[in-house]
């Protein structure tokens, strides 16, 4: 009887035992388990507030960068605006330069090319202005050539239906026999704009 004492005490000893790790291991698992969901929670809220602060910071440095180019690209405008201005005041200090219409021989070639707005306007009316704007090149081959890479045409519109162009793609609108070709521009958005604040 003394055996079976022992062994009960022992096996009981044993049980105990096993129920203490037991216990232990579902503590421990549960502490590491809330422990991950914390840790969890709290790199979502580190990598969260890191990412918007990055993001932040790139859209910061890109809206800065923006700006600059776009001070650049109102400079560019002013410093045209000027020297347009500078032909119509004293035309006399300037030689007339010939403007061609668009050629279809053009291609990928920066050129200074002429349109009119529409078949009513006759080159001839209008063949001195287009001559004293033929000036304006010098004005647009710099801005064109800058380090401002975006720039794929710069033109100049005025109110008597010319349009001066400077672009690598003036063939793209050319007549096959290279006779003019006309552009109406007085319903764009872009020329009423500037029509109404005197550009």
């Amino acid at each position: 009887m003394e055996n079976k004492k022992r062994l009960s005490i022992r096996r009981k000893i044993q049980m105990m035992v096993m129920m203490i790790i037991i216990v232990a291991l579902l503590i421990t698992s549960l502490v590491s388990v809330v422990s991950m969901l914390k840790i969890r929670k709290q790199a979502k809220e580190i990598l969260t507030a890191r990412m918007e602060r990055n993001l932040s910071n790139t859209v910061d440095s890109k809206a800065m960068l923006a700006n600059a180019e776009l001070l650049r690209y109102t400079e560019n405008v002013s410093t045209l605006s000027d020297f347009i201005t500078g032909l119509y005041v004293a035309p006399q200090k300037y030689k007339s330069r010939e403007v061609l219409p668009p050629q279809p021989l053009d291609n990928n070639k920066k050129i200074l090319k002429r349109y009119l707005a529409s078949k009513d306007i006759s080159y001839e009316d209008v063949k001195d202005e287009i001559g004293l704007l033929g000036n304006a090149e010098q004005i647009f081959v710099p801005m064109f050539n800058s380090d401002i890479g975006d720039i794929v045409a710069i033109y100049l519109s005025t109110e008597s239906g010319i349009q001066i162009s400077y672009d690598m793609d003036s063939e793209m609108t050319a007549n096959a026999d290279g006779k003019e070709v006309y552009y109406n521009y007085f319903d764009r958005v872009w020329y009423s704009l500037a029509r109404d604040k005197g550009q």
